[in-house]
């Protein structure tokens, strides 16, 4: 068994003695049962039985030995010791036991409505030249009580009680003794919980055993049995501290695709040498995806792995949790954030040490692909990865602060993506700060393209986008606030076939607005930033859970942007079916197509087929309720093409495309009425 005192971890209210020898050592052990300890016990008076053989009369007003009964037993016997009736028996080793166990199982029988007692002990000698562990059972008619430390002459022991015995069944007691320092602790039942520290003048060894039903002083004499006695380096009875235990989950790719297989593996590390057993729950935040049995691996650890393909699509926090067998404690992993993207996911990463080994300290040549610094020469270095924050449920985030650039470049440019992250403000109150975050195509900045910043007037945050100025207000376009010291998220769906982008706040799937940097086309290098130095104040935030794919990670369900919204900005609030800009391009077409403001050209024939891009601002599914190809002969007379059963037309999330077929003329047009 495992030794008590070895572990470094213990429970509350267990007792730290001095540790025991390193190997397992039985002084002495009987259950009384033929053949046990060397000698032949059998039925019938425990006098000169045994090895060591027993004896009896301890002490002088003893009238005989206790008796080996056929009827009881806790080993699984038929033969426990029985004394009652002003007996003592006891046995004394070959030499004094010092800092080792003594325990025996015990069933009082004594009779309802008649007070009694009973005692055992331990001395140095034979003839008791030290006394040391002193225990008795007080029994008062109905309730029983054990007592420790003092026997005294009365039915109630005179030590202290520390709980209680049930009458007429077999139960345990173990002592673990200090001789160093002069005590013993005590024990009831399997519980390593210690029920006090007792410390007997002079106690430093235990060599005669005593069992004794009281002394003629007392008012009753009580009727008990003694089994399965055990003295040694290790408790028999007493269950070994739990081993404390760490534990960590790992995801086989991170990210994996919708669809995919991903195995997630649970690593469970003992400060002990035997391996952990039990199982791992795995769960999805509060929801248990399954519970898996673990297989050790020999010197203090075990794993548990548990596969699925059934994770939707975005970031799952996942965690594994150890259920604690009777050796170890239980635990609960640290959290990892698994993303499940469409294939193609350009760049997700949380900071965490399990996604990109990230590790707390300077950002600089972190991750893969690699992080660096300095993006504009008038910064002094890059962000840092801290623990203690994170939004993703684990411990880590990048934090910006001081005139400090964070940026990752990513292997090539990506397109029609989503580009978004988690940020948190840490602004000072009172203090007026900036920062802001951009993306660009190419390490240099060859072409900008997102542009986002945080301005902080010392009380109310808002949040820009669409250019950043030098000074602690932006002059991009305010389109919302944030709330310091909070985690937010921030979504930029890019359109590269116009040029353009979408911003979205919070995970709600209504734009806040739509921007066209000149030349945009594509997202290579993301930069995160505490402002520059021509600003007033640089700004403190951290940032998480950055994500580029082709599926927002915060935005759900599909994106929409409400066509007065549109117009305000695009069309000078005109109607749907009106050409604001005299391009001979409808407002309402425009706005399908998500253009950017000014002249459009009017799409062309190409091998009979006109196709017409979707901006986003209005579904796919919204065919034949907001916008619906028409086809006419004369220009005058037009005939909507059904949304099915028609070959000719194909309408995707992209876009919708008509094909003109059969003689003569046709024409064909995109109405739109959002």
């Amino acid at each position: 068994m495992k030794q008590q005192l070895s572990k470094y971890l213990m429970l509350v209210g267990a007792l730290a003695l001095a540790p025991f020898a390193s190997n397992a050592q039985t002084v002495y052990a009987s259950n009384f049962e033929a053949g046990s300890q060397g000698s032949a016990f059998s039925a019938g008076a425990l006098t000169g039985q045994g090895t060591p053989a027993w004896s009896e009369k301890f002490l002088s007003d003893h009238d005989a030995g206790g008796t080996v009964g056929s009827s009881e037993s806790y080993s699984g016997g038929s033969q426990a010791l029985n004394v009652a009736g002003y007996q003592t028996s006891r046995v004394t080793l070959a030499s004094p036991v010092q800092d080792q166990w003594f325990e025996f199982a015990f069933k009082p029988n004594f009779t309802a409505g008649q007070a009694a007692t009973t005692w055992a002990l331990t001395t140095r000698g034979g003839s008791g030249d030290q006394w040391g562990i002193m225990m008795g059972l007080s029994w008062d008619g109905s309730v029983g009580t054990v007592y420790v430390g003092g026997i005294g002459a009365g039915v109630t022991g005179i030590g202290t009680a520390i709980g209680s015995f049930t009458n007429g069944e077999w139960q345990t007691i173990s002592f673990q003794t200090d001789n160093t320092a002069g005590s013993y602790n005590v024990f009831l039942g399997s519980s390593n919980t210690s029920l006090g520290t007792f410390s007997p003048a002079g106690f430093n060894g235990v060599q005669t055993l005593v069992f004794s039903s009281a002394t003629q002083s007392w008012a009753n004499t009580g009727n008990w049995y003694v089994d399965k006695i055990n003295v040694g380096s290790d408790s028999i009875y007493v269950l070994p501290e739990p081993d404390a235990t760490t534990s960590h989950v790992s995801s086989s790719s991170n990210p994996q695709a919708l669809g995919s297989e991903v195995t997630f593996t649970a690593s469970v590390t003992a400060t002990g040498s035997s391996d952990p057993t039990g199982s791992v729950t795995f769960k999805d935040g509060g929801s248990t995806l399954g519970s898996v049995a673990l297989t050790g691996l020999g010197g203090g650890s075990a794993e548990a792995t548990y596969s699925t393909s059934a994770l939707a699509l975005g970031s799952h926090t996942i965690t594994a949790e150890y259920v604690s067998d009777s050796a170890s404690f239980a635990n609960s992993s640290s959290t990892l954030t698994q993303f499940i993207n469409t294939p193609g996911s350009a760049f997700p990463v949380t900071f965490e040490y399990d996604t990109q080994l990230f590790t707390p300290g300077a950002l600089t040549g972190q991750g893969t692909p690699a992080w660096s610094e300095f993006f504009l020469s008038g910064y002094d270095g890059g962000g840092s990865v801290v623990s203690g924050q994170s939004s993703s449920g684990g411990g880590q985030a990048l934090q910006v602060a001081g005139y400090q650039t964070s940026r990752v470049t990513l292997a090539s440019p990506v397109q029609d993506q989503w580009f978004e992250f988690a940020f948190k403000p840490n602004f000072t109150n009172g203090t007026p700060a900036t920062t802001w975050a951009l993306t660009t195509r190419g390490g240099a900045g060859d072409a900008w393209g997102i542009k986002m910043g945080l301005s902080w007037d010392g009380s109310v945050g808002t949040v820009y986008v669409g250019d950043i100025g030098a000074g602690v207000t932006p002059n991009g376009t305010a389109i919302g606030n944030f709330t310091n010291g909070e985690w937010q998220t921030i979504s930029f769906q890019t359109n590269n076939t116009i040029g353009n982008y979408k911003v979205y706040l919070g995970g709600n799937n209504t734009s806040l607005g739509t921007f066209a940097p000149a030349g945009f086309n594509g997202v290579q290098t993301l930069v995160f930033s505490s402002a520059t130095q021509s600003w007033e104040n640089t700004g403190n935030w951290y940032v998480d859970n950055i994500n580029v794919g082709a599926q927002s990670v915060y935005v759900t369900g599909p994106t929409t942007v409400p066509y007065a919204t549109w117009a305000a900005t695009n069309a000078g609030g005109q109607t749907a079916d009106l050409d604001w800009d005299s391009d001979g391009v409808s407002n309402g077409v425009e706005f399908f197509m998500d253009s950017a403001p000014g002249f459009t050209s009017s799409k062309e024939l190409v091998d009979n087929t006109v196709t017409w891009p979707n901006g986003g601002n209005i579904s796919s599914s919204a065919y034949g309720s907001q916008f619906v190809v028409q086809t006419s002969t004369d220009l005058v007379n037009w005939t909507d093409v059904p949304g099915t059963g028609d070959a000719n037309l194909v309408n995707t999330s992209s876009s919708v495309a008509y094909t003109l077929t059969g003689p003569g003329k046709n024409f064909v047009r995109l109405k739109v009425t959002p």
